[in-house]
C-alpha cells in the first residue's frame, strides 16, 4: 500500500503533469504539419533506447536511468508542447512495459518526465536560447540552465517520494538512496548540453554517437551494484565458512543480525545504517572460524587458558574483515562486540559510548540468542528467562539505554520462538531493507525511477 501523504503527492504531480498535457496538446493539435518526423523519431528512439533498460538503486525499489540526457536536448530542440509529450510517452522500462510495476509508480513516472522536460524547453526559452544560436565554441547560458534545472527537479522530485513512501527525513533519504549516484548524475550534464548544440551544428544523426557515453554511463551506475554484489558474495562465504565449522554458530548469526536489524530499527537508525548493523551483527562470531572447535564445543566450563583464547575471536573478527574493501566501520563493530558497558569487557576495556552503538546493540540480541538456544554445556533458557537476565545486568554488562528499547520490542513478542531465517539469510541481508524482513517483499511501493531518472 502507499502511504496517504505519497499517494497526494503522486495526485499532485500527475494534476500538474495533465494540465501541461493538455494544453501542449490543443498547440500540437493545431500544429500537427509542423512536427519534424524524422528528427522526432531519432530522438525518441534514443530515449527507449537508454530507458528502457534501468539500474535498480542499491536500497529500496527506485530504478535509475540514462534517458535525462536524450529527453533536456530533445526539449531544447523539440520545444515545450511535444517535449512534454515525449516525456510522459516514451521513457518506459521494461518492468513497466511488462506491468511489473504499480500502477501510481507507472502514472508517477510519467507525469515527472512530461513536467521535467516541458520545463526544461520553457527555461531555454524564457531564458532568450534558441537553437540557431547554440555553438561548441561558447557556453549558452539559457541551455546550461536548462540542463541542470531538469537535473534538479527530477532529483527532487523523486528524493520527496521516497520522504513521502518512507517517512524519512529528506537529507537521510538522499543521503540513503540517491549520495551513490549524485556524481554520475550530475555528469551527465554536459551530455545534454553537448547533444542540444551537436544538433545545431551537425543535425540529428550525430546524436547517436551520443550513446556510447550514456552507455558508459549506465555501466558506471551498474558497477555499483557489482560491487555491493561482491561484498554480499563475500559475507555469504563468511557465512558458508562458519556453518561448516559449527552449523549452531551460522544459525546463532543469522538470528543475532535480524533481531539487530530489528532493534536498530526500534532505535529509528537510518535505513544504511540498519543494512550495516544487520551484516555486522551476523558476522559478530566470524573470528571464531580461528578457535579450535575442542574449545567452541567443549560440554564443561572453560578453563582460565581456554577462556583467554576464546576472547580471541573479536579479534580475530576483525582481523579477517579488516581484509575485505568496503567493510568500513562493520570491522570495529565485531571488534568490540564483547566489550561492556563497565568498561570491564574485552578486548579494550571500552567503556559506555566509547563502544560503538552498533556493537551494543548487537552485545544484547548476541545476548539474549544465546541464552535462548542450547549450547553443548547447557539447555536453553525460557524467554522471560533470558529477558530477566538482561534487565539484571543493564547499566553493567549492557547498555541500559539500548536494553529499554530492546525489552520494549520483545515486551509482546517471543523472538526465540520465532523461526530462523535459515537458508533465506542472503535474500534478508542487505536486500531492500526498506521493506522490513517479516514482510511479503511483493507488498513493497513500485518502483519510481529517477531519470538519470
Amino acid at each position: 500500500m502507499y502511504p496517504p501523504l505519497m499517494k497526494r503527492y503522486i495526485a499532485v504531480v500527475c494534476v500538474a503533469a495533465a494540465g501541461v498535457l493538455a494544453v501542449t496538446g490543443y498547440h500540437l493539435a493545431l500544429n500537427l504539419s509542423a512536427i519534424p518526423i524524422g528528427l522526432l523519431f531519432v530522438l525518441v528512439a534514443m530515449t527507449f533506447v537508454t530507458s528502457v533498460f534501468p539500474v535498480r538503486f542499491l536500497r529500496g525499489n527506485g530504478m535509475a536511468s540514462v534517458q535525462l540526457p536524450v529527453l533536456v536536448a530533445a526539449s531544447v530542440i523539440l520545444g515545450p508542447a511535444l517535449a512534454a509529450w515525449v516525456g510522459m510517452a516514451v521513457p518506459w522500462t521494461y518492468r513497466e512495459l511488462k506491468l511489473q510495476v504499480r500502477w501510481p509508480s507507472i502514472l508517477f513516472n510519467r507525469a515527472q518526465f512530461a513536467l521535467i522536460a516541458w520545463m526544461a524547453a520553457w527555461i531555454f526559452r524564457g531564458l532568450g536560447g534558441s537553437i540557431s544560436h547554440l555553438t561548441l565554441a561558447s557556453m549558452s547560458l539559457p541551455l546550461a540552465s536548462a540542463a541542470i534545472a531538469a537535473f534538479f527537479a527530477n532529483m527532487l522530485l523523486m528524493v520527496w517520494a521516497f520522504h513521502f513512501r518512507l517517512a524519512r527525513p529528506v537529507l537521510e533519504v538522499w543521503r540513503v538512496h540517491f549520495k551513490w549516484l549524485t556524481f554520475n548524475f550530475w555528469a551527465m550534464v554536459p551530455i545534454s548540453y553537448l547533444m542540444a548544440a551537436v544538433y545545431h551544428q551537425g543535425g540529428v544523426w550525430p546524436e547517436i554517437i551520443f550513446l556510447i557515453p550514456l552507455g558508459l554511463s549506465r555501466w558506471i551506475f551498474s558497477l555499483f551494484v557489482v560491487v555491493r554484489q561482491f561484498y554480499q558474495n563475500t559475507v555469504d562465504i563468511l557465512m558458508t565458512a562458519l556453518d561448516a565449522k559449527d552449523p549452531y554458530t551460522r544459525g546463532h548469526s543469522i538470528r543475532v543480525g535480524r533481531f539487530a536489524a530489528r532493534l536498530a530499527r526500534e532505535m529509528n537508525l537510518a535505513e544504511d545504517l540498519v543494512e550495516e548493523v544487520q551484516r555486522a551483527a551476523a558476522l559478530h562470531d566470524v573470528g571464531k572460524l580461528g578457535i579450535p572447535d575442542a574449545i567452541l564445543n567443549k560440554p564443561g566450563q572453560l578453563n582460565p587458558q581456554e577462556m583467554l583464547v576464546i576472547q580471541r575471536h573479536p579479534l580475530l573478527g576483525g582481523a579477517i574483515l579488516s581484509q575485505i574493501e568496503g567493510v568500513g566501520l562493520a570491522r570495529d563493530w565485531v571488534l568490540h562486540h564483547h566489550e561492556r558497558f563497565d568498561g570491564q569487557g574485552y578486548p579494550h576495556n571500552l567503556a559506555a559510548e566509547q563502544i560503538p552503538l552498533a556493537a551494543r546493540i548487537t552485545a544484547v540480541v548476541d545476548a539474549y540468542d544465546a541464552m535462548t538456544t542450547d549450547r553443548p554445556y547447557r539447555q536453553a533458557l525460557s524467554h522471560e528467562q533470558a529477558v530477566q537476565e538482561i534487565r539484571a545486568v543493564s547499566g553493567t554488562q549492557l547498555d541500559p539505554q539500548v536494553v529499554a528499547i530492546f525489552l520494549s520490542m520483545v515486551e509482546d513478542r517471543d523472538l526465540a520462538d520465532e523461526e530462523s531465517l535459515g537458508s533465506g539469510f542472503t535474500t534478508h541481508l542487505g536486500r531492500d531493507l526498506v521493506v522490513d524482513v517479516d514482510q511479503d517483499p511483493k507488498a513493497a511501493v513500485g518502483r519510481l525511477r529517477l531519470g538519470t531518472s
